[in-house]
C-alpha cells in the first residue's frame, strides 16, 4: 500500500523542512497540519488510521518549536491508537532530535567518555539541549556554554530533572577545563567559540552552524574530520549530511514494525544502530 506521512505542528506554519525531507525519503503522500492542539489528536489520528487496512502504511511526524507541547502531541498520538490500527510516531521538534543524534553519533565514534568532558556551546537552544541530554545518557561529562549563566543553570537543572541525567556544569570562559570535544550548537551566523579559549586542544570540534561565520573559528563548512592544530574538525555541511541521512532512514523506519514512539531516547538509539551515510542514502 502507499505510504502516508502526516505532519503535526502546533504552530501556524508546519515545517517546510520536514515535508521536504519526507519527499526525499520517498513517502507517497505527505500531509501537513498546523495549529494542532493536543485535544484534537485522538480524532485526527483515529480518522487517519480507521480509513486504511491495519498495517504500517501511515505514520506521524511531530514538529514544532516548543518542547512541552510537542512532547504532549507525540505522547497523545501514540497512546490514542486502537489495536490493530497501529502507526509509528516520531518526535523531532525543530529537527533538534535528529540533528543532535547525528552529532552524538559522531561524538560516540570519535571520543570515549573516559577521554575527558564535552563542552556544548549554545547548549541552551533546542538542539543544544538535545545534544547535552544524549551525550549525558552515553556517559559523557557535559558542560554547557551560554552567554547567560543564570538561564543556562536553570535549563541544566530542568534537563537533569526531566531526563534523569547528571546536572550539566556551566562553563565560564575563564575556567581551565581539558575538554575532549567541543560542539557548537549556537544560533546561526554567530561565532560562539574560539579554540584558543582553551589552554589544551580538544580531540574533536563539531560545528552545526551553516550560516557564516562559523560557530567555531577555524572550522570550515565542508570539514569532515580534517586534522587541525585544535583537533579533528567537522563542519556544518558534513554534519548536515549525516543528519539528513539519519532523518531519511528514520522516516523509512516509521513504515516498519515494531510499533514505537521515536522520542529523544529512541532516536538516539536508532542513530547508534545505523551506519552513517551520505545525503542521498535512502
Amino acid at each position: 500500500m502507499r505510504t502516508r506521512l502526516i505532519l503535526f505542528d502546533p504552530s501556524s506554519r508546519p515545517s517546510l523542512f520536514d515535508s521536504g525531507a519526507a519527499i526525499d525519503a520517498n513517502v507517497d503522500l505527505i500531509e501537513s497540519l498546523g495549529l494542532v492542539a493536543v485535544e484534537e489528536v485522538p480524532r485526527l489520528v483515529q480518522d487517519a488510521l480507521f480509513s486504511r487496512k491495519p498495517g504500517f502504511h501511515t505514520a506521524f511526524w511531530i514538529g514544532g518549536s516548543d518542547h512541552p507541547t510537542t512532547d504532549a502531541l507525540a505522547q497523545e498520538a501514540f497512546s490514542c491508537q486502537v489495536p490493530p490500527f497501529h502507526a509509528n510516531v516520531a518526535l523531532d521538534p525543530s529537527g533538534a532530535h535528529t540533528t543532535a543524534a547525528a552529532v552524538v553519533q559522531l561524538l560516540h565514534d570519535s571520543v570515549q567518555p573516559s577521554e575527558g568532558p564535552v563542552l556544548v556551546v549554545g547548549g541552551t537552544g533546542m538542539v543544544g539541549q538535545a545534544i547535552v541530554t544524549m551525550a549525558s545518557w552515553l556517559g559523557y561529562s557535559v558542560w554547557m556554554g551560554a552567554p547567560r549563566e543564570e538561564r543556562a543553570r536553570q535549563i541544566a537543572r530542568e534537563l537533569q530533572r526531566r531526563y534523569e541525567i547528571p546536572e550539566p556544569a556551566f562553563w565560564p570562559r575563564t575556567a581551565d577545563v581539558p575538554f575532549a570535544a567541543v560542539i557548537s550548537a549556537g544560533p546561526p551566523g554567530l561565532e560562539v567559540f574560539r579554540p584558543d579559549d582553551l589552554k589544551a586542544p580538544p580531540r574533536l570540534l563539531i560545528d552545526i552552524n551553516a550560516v557564516p561565520p562559523a560557530g567555531i573559528r577555524g572550522v570550515k563548512m565542508n570539514d569532515a574530520g580534517r586534522q587541525t592544530d585544535w583537533g579533528l574538525a567537522w563542519g556544518a555541511y558534513a554534519v548536515g549530511q549525516r543528519k539528513m541521512a539519519l532523518h531519511h532512514r528514520l522516516i523509512q523506519q516509521l513504515f516498519q514494525p515494531p510499533h514505537r514512539l521515536y522520542d529523544r531516547r529512541a532516536i538516539l538509539a536508532f542513530a547508534l544502530e545505523s551506519s552513517p551515510a551520505g545525503h542521498d542514502a535512502r
